[in-house]
């Protein structure tokens, strides 16, 4: 079976958009700017900097250029730094949310928190 590399040219464009939006500082989303402008900066670079070198191993295994590593150890240490990096974002939101009195604005923060937790039981899942 031939091996698609459709996958790996994702993973190093995730790669490439996570050093341009929380490295630099280059945000182009409301989402990332908030990220970016509100969590704890030592946070967003552990954990941005966590999903960028799995995601790295994971394409130099699936290049071959790492011999010896199983694909399997990888892409679960991969979904757990993601998971590690959307426990941020969920902290951030709900450190942010508890100050707000607005109920319109708490609200949606409170919709986008759970949409965090949905994709992180999904991820959770997959391991």
């Amino acid at each position: 079976m031939e091996h698609n590399y459709l996958f790996d040219g994702v993973a190093v464009l995730i790669i490439l958009w996570f050093i341009k939006s929380y490295f630099l500082g280059r945000a182009s989303t409301e989402e990332e700017k908030f990220l970016y402008r509100e969590a704890p900066r030592w946070l967003l670079y552990f954990t941005s900097g966590l999903v960028c070198v799995t995601l790295l191993m994971m394409v130099l295994v699936d290049f071959g250029i790492v011999p010896g590593i199983p694909q399997e150890s990888t892409f679960r240490l991969t979904v757990a730094s993601l998971l590690l990096w959307l426990a941020m974002a969920l902290y951030t939101r709900w450190n942010w949310g508890v100050h707000i009195a607005d109920r319109d604005l708490r609200g949606k923060n409170n919709r986008k928190m759970l949409l965090l937790l949905l994709l992180m039981a999904f991820l959770a899942s997959t391991l």
